[in-house]
């Protein structure tokens, strides 16, 4: 029985120290080795010893041993959970995109009422008020010969931001009028609306013929001295 446990003693002190002689033998290939090298060497399994390491290609093994390899590196992990969101970027300083619409219409107008003739949708970036400016006009006929005010008013977001009117006088029949607006404001960061009415108190039946309407963004308000 001592003679078992002696020999099975002494062949566990072998493979000890054939692991040590591996691991310190790896440690000194892996100085020289780069990137994803391939290390060979040769098995032996009476010994359960691993011989003749080395790099790059194999070494030829006796008949009684095993060629084994391994790489440095080994084969790559399961992708990460996502990583936290960062934090909020500075605001831009960019302008907005600029805005126009223009055309020709036969918008009748209503008597005592308001009409709609043109609208724009623009943005401003960021978190700081932009200048903003607005311009344009409205071309009307009036085909009969009664007097009387027509009113244009520019809205943004129903809120009135400029309002002009003209006179038409009687005794003229089909007649032209223009009415001209420009504006420059101070328009808050996100999505607006911008609109053009029109508000008739000339009998007749006048009607909207052609129409133009900008906004044109002129950049970040400048901070107060």
């Amino acid at each position: 029985m001592s003679r078992w446990v002696h020999a099975l003693r002494g062949r566990r002190l072998v493979v000890a120290a054939a692991i040590a002689v591996l691991v310190l033998a790896g440690v000194g290939l892996t100085a020289y080795a780069t990137g994803n090298t391939a290390f060979y060497g040769c098995y032996d399994p009476y010994v359960r010893v691993i011989s003749d390491v080395g790099l790059g290609s194999a070494n030829p093994c006796p008949a009684w041993e095993t060629p084994v390899s391994w790489a440095q590196t080994g084969p790559p992990g399961p992708q990460g959970p996502p990583g936290t969101p960062g934090p909020q970027g500075p605001a831009g300083t960019g302008n907005a995109v600029n805005v126009y619409s223009d055309g020709s219409t036969t918008l009748p107008l209503i008597y005592n009422g308001w009409v709609q003739v043109a609208a724009v949708s623009l943005e401003i970036p960021g978190s700081t008020n932009h200048q903003v400016l607005v311009t344009g006009h409205v071309n009307m006929l009036i085909p009969s010969d009664a007097g009387g005010n027509i009113t244009l008013r520019v809205l943004l977001d129903d809120s009135q931001i400029d309002v002009t009117s003209t006179f038409v006088p009687g005794g003229q029949v089909n007649v032209t009028e223009t009415l001209p607006f420009s504006r420059v404001l101070s328009v808050g960061s996100g999505l607006h609306s911008l609109t053009v009415e029109l508000f008739d108190q000339a009998p007749g039946e006048p009607a909207a013929t052609a129409y133009s309407l900008s906004a044109i963004d002129l950049g970040a308000v400048p901070p107060a001295p």
